[in-house]
């Protein structure tokens, strides 16, 4: 997968650019995914695309979750990535749903554009004095190697996990964890809890608040810097991965 990126001040047109480069190259084969941080930024974008390049309007694609699409938008963004064929594409997809997509078919093929760094860290805080119940018996706490403050959380049961996440159209209730339960479930985040708090939370006494963030989005970054700083003595503009953790997992095929 090839990274690139238009490093300007806030509303200098770098998406307008970005979206210029890709639509001028579909006729030559080249496939192109812009990365944005919502749903509407890529509405918008794609909309604009097509309007400036009616000739590509087929080869011009939006995938975003949708209330009215049943499939998840991971599962959308795979398969149209495993049947493209050899001809040129643009794709609008959201950071979230990059991050969710578990392979990149053919990411060689591809050019990508971050449009604002991916965030690779999150924190919640759970208030559930009546019903930690239902968070019992999904995961465990093991003390982290490099910290007496913090543990860090790992599923019991993967399978319960995943059926969770397969009823989030039909149960409100796995919807309100689904961030939590999607990051257990995925094994590319290390999820940390504070010890005391966890204690508290068992007996009810008090809130759960975890941290998270990408292990391999740690690694890929010390893979990379090297990389990076022998590119920006070579290149007027910066080159962004530092917050992505996906591509380390890509696989050609």
């Amino acid at each position: 997968m090839h990274f690139r990126t238009n490093a300007a001040p806030t509303g200098s047109g770098k998406t307008y650019a970005a979206t210029t480069f890709a639509c001028e190259r579909i006729p030559t084969g080249m496939k192109t995914a812009i990365l944005q941080p919502t749903i509407k930024l890529c509405q918008q974008s794609s909309f604009d695309a097509k309007k400036r390049y009616p000739g590509c309007k087929a080869q011009i694609r939006r995938i975003v979750s949708d209330s009215g699409v049943e499939q998840k938008v991971s599962g959308r963004i795979t398969e149209y990535l495993n049947t493209r064929d050899a001809s040129g594409a643009l794709l609008y997809i959201t950071h979230a749903g990059f991050l969710r997509t578990p392979h990149w078919h053919r990411a060689k093929d591809w050019h990508l554009f971050l449009d604002e760094a991916l965030d690779i860290a999150y924190y919640r805080r759970l208030r559930l004095k009546d019903h930690r119940h239902l968070l019992h018996g999904l995961f465990t706490v093991y003390p982290a190697h490099n910290s007496t403050k913090y543990g860090i959380l790992e599923a019991i049961d993967h399978c319960k996990l995943q059926a969770a996440l397969a009823a989030l159209p039909d149960d409100e209730v796995h919807e309100h964890f689904a961030d939590m339960t999607s990051r257990l479930a995925d094994g590319y985040w290390n999820v940390y809890v504070d010890l005391e708090k966890w204690q508290q939370f068992q007996a009810g006494k008090g809130a759960l608040s975890r941290r998270t963030w990408s292990a391999r989005a740690d690694r890929f970054l010390n893979l990379r810097w090297s990389f990076i700083r022998r590119s920006l003595t070579r290149r007027k503009h910066r080159v962004i991965v530092s917050a992505c953790r996906r591509p380390i997992t890509c696989r050609h095929t």
